[in-house]
Formats: structure tokens, sequence, C-alpha cells
């Protein structure tokens, strides 16, 4: 059996808007069977739609700005699991 891909999609907006739409249309769209999907974005409209699909790992991370390093470590903290 091969191991699956993982892939992590980060977004700093989880607001409905072009951005999340497009992040939800790639989760609903990834193939299941090659890929274990997670998404990592600060609580919101997105985050609830992707809870809801029950196909992907969700973890809230509020991002405040670029230079957010207590964001950074916590999402550090995330990709290591």
């Amino acid at each position: 059996m091969e191991r699956k891909i993982k892939v992590i999609h980060v977004i700093a907006d989880s607001e409905l808007g072009g951005g999340p739409k497009h992040v939800l249309g790639l989760i609903k769209n990834l193939d299941r069977k090659k890929f274990d999907i997670f998404l990592v974005c600060p609580a919101g409209w997105l985050s609830r739609e992707v809870k809801e699909m029950g196909n992907a790992g969700v973890f809230n991370l509020a991002f405040k700005s670029k230079f957010d390093w207590v964001s950074l470590i916590r999402f550090r903290e995330i990709v290591g699991k």
C-alpha cells in the first residue's frame, strides 16, 4: 500500500470570500485515496465548512500579521504533528 501525501492548506482568512472559496474547492476535489488533507486557518466560515465536510483535519490559528512570531511558532508545532 502506498503512503498518502500530506497536503497542508494555509490561509490567513476564513471569512466568505474568493481566497477561502478557492481553498474550499481544492479541499473538496483532492483525491482522499492519495492525499491526507489539512487546513490551517482562523476560526470562521471556511473552518466551519471544512469541519462539516469531515474529510480534512482543521487547525484554527489566528494570524495577526506575517510577523506574528507566536502564530509562526504555533504553526511549526502543527506541522510537526
